[in-house]
């Protein structure tokens, strides 16, 4: 997980390691659901945009559909079979279930709870993919300190966000 506040940097953190990794030799995938992925900056950082994979689904179940078939592709495929994958999801925050997308604008913390409960079914379900391609997934996602632009559900008072890092893994 790449994670840190607004303008901090995650997403270019994520360009600099696709562009490692296919220096690398290495396969990218890019799944850009916020869809504000900056492909003139991807470039200058070195990302070979012609062999980048994308997508900009923003539905958790078919992102995970689409993703099972390119990594059974890339791990059944003979040209790519030990190539190291590397898949970004920028950001997480952005998914949306199939629910969600037909139910509307209706903001609530059920619809919260399903979001949870299927990126957590999809992830159970990709990580033999992940392993059969020998690939990796990182997630881009804002840390936010303020919960109140997320409806009534939230009350903005009494959730504050604090990120605490346990001091052994400070060095």
């Amino acid at each position: 997980v790449i994670l840190g506040k607004e303008w901090s940097g995650k997403s270019t953190l994520a360009y600099v390691s696709m562009a490692s990794e296919q220096a690398a030799g290495g396969i990218a995938i890019y799944a850009d659901i916020e869809k504000t992925g900056n492909k003139a900056f991807m470039k200058l950082l070195g990302v070979d945009l012609d062999s980048l994979i994308t997508t900009d689904i923003p539905e958790i179940e078919k992102l995970f559909t689409a993703l099972e078939r390119n990594l059974t592709l890339i791990s059944q495929t003979p040209r790519f079979k030990n190539k190291p994958v590397m898949i970004v999801v920028d950001s997480v925050s952005a998914l949306q279930t199939d629910a969600e997308m037909e139910g509307g604008y209706e903001n609530n913390m059920n619809i919260a709870l399903g979001k949870a409960k299927m990126l957590g079914k999809a992830l159970k379900k990709i990580i033999p993919f992940l392993t059969g391609a020998n690939a990796c997934l990182y997630f881009v996602n804002q840390v936010r300190d303020n919960l109140s632009g997320y409806g009534e559900c939230v009350n903005p008072s009494t959730t504050k966000v604090k990120l605490k890092i346990p001091k052994d893994l400070i060095k």
